[in-house]
């Protein structure tokens, strides 16, 4: 069989370009520092290193996933009720709509989050195989029933459609789907496979060793349709869908780029560039809050005239007084600064 049967369709192509940001903002920090570049640009001429350390650093502010969580969580404030017309047997169905322990309301809301973040989700109402089963007793005694499956946003392939009697109809829908499988006494392993459906039919496809696409299993049913359904937020067209919220995802791209650009250069401003006038190469200088500075001798008197004027110090390094500076400033000036002179056009702050 062709490997296109694993392909994503061009409608799926198009729609799916934005779900990777959105997979990786719905991530958080780790998913944003595990895409990288794609994300978080490298600066021109930023070295390896520096870029790394900077990334690591980097924290999302999680604006699109509380969005949301927010919007998809408001319709399932209350919980959900049936109208006095659906049979009791569908409601004792709901409690477990899934066969994975979620009643019909927790998996709404599964679905409106799907909806909400990537703006498109699916569900297929499913039936057991049952093998040996000839009667309705024996399906009855199987307790075989439906129950829904959701494939998100990434587990549709691709789809055709036919018009029926007046209306657009799926006649092919393909599903990507993981199944667990034995692996060993204890092991269990997870194999990818592709579902074809179509009315009345269905197929199963695996890769092979040598990387192919072959039919693995078939079957048919009793439906004359598919029994999947499309869900959509913006719809654009026969099962595609515009992510509602792209604009936000896209603003708060923006500012995890804003961020990371504001924490480097805070990280700059923040560590003082220390110098050290008129030591030896061999002093012996500590840096800190319960550490002195050892100045020459000869200017003490400079240091403690200074300090009872009020005058402002340079680092805490060198001090002296307003006309030496000035004398030092002029001789800078004037080219009369020579090698011994320390302290000659010393800045003042």
């Amino acid at each position: 069989m062709s490997a296109s049967v694993r392909a994503e369709s061009p409608a799926v192509a198009s729609m799916s370009r934005h779900w990777p940001m959105i997979r990786a903002l719905l991530g958080g920090t780790a998913d944003m520092r595990a895409a990288g570049r794609a994300h978080l640009p490298q600066w021109p001429n930023e070295d390896e290193e520096s870029y790394r350390a900077r990334l690591a650093t980097a924290t999302l502010y999680p604006a699109f996933r509380r969005t949301v969580e927010v919007m998809a969580g408001k319709p399932f404030s209350k919980a959900l009720t049936y109208a006095d017309s659906v049979p009791e047997q569908v409601r004792e169905w709901m409690s477990d709509c899934d066969l994975q322990g979620n009643n019909l309301h927790a998996f709404a809301h599964q679905l409106m989050h799907d909806i909400v973040a990537f703006g498109t989700s699916g569900v297929l109402v499913d039936y057991p195989r049952l093998d040996g089963v000839r009667t309705r007793a024996d399906e009855i005694a199987s307790g075989a029933r439906p129950y829904f499956i959701r494939f998100a946003p990434g587990s549709v392939l691709g789809w055709k459609t036919a018009r029926i009697g007046g209306v657009v109809k799926l006649v092919q829908v393909r599903l990507l789907e993981t199944v667990e499988e034995d692996d060993g006494e204890f092991g269990v392993a997870a194999i990818e496979q592709v579902r074809v459906l179509t009315p009345g039919a269905w197929q199963t496809f695996r890769q092979s060793a040598k990387g192919e696409w072959m039919l693995h299993d078939e079957g048919a049913t009793t439906l004359s349709e598919i029994p999947f359904v499309f869900f959509y937020g913006q719809k654009s067209g026969f099962g595609t869908s515009t992510v509602p919220l792209l604009d936000l995802a896209y603003q708060n791209v923006e500012h995890w780029q804003s961020s990371s650009d504001q924490q480097t250069i805070l990280h700059v401003a923040r560590v003082p560039i220390l110098a050290v006038i008129g030591a030896d190469q061999d002093s012996a200088i500590t840096v800190g809050a319960k550490s002195a500075v050892k100045l020459p001798g000869r200017r003490g008197h400079e240091v403690r005239r200074a300090l009872r004027r009020g005058d402002q110090c340079w680092q805490g390094i060198a001090c002296g007084s307003r006309r030496e500076d000035a004398r030092n400033r002029r001789r800078v000036d004037d080219g009369q600064a020579g090698a011994g002179d320390r302290y000659a056009g010393r800045l003042r702050v």
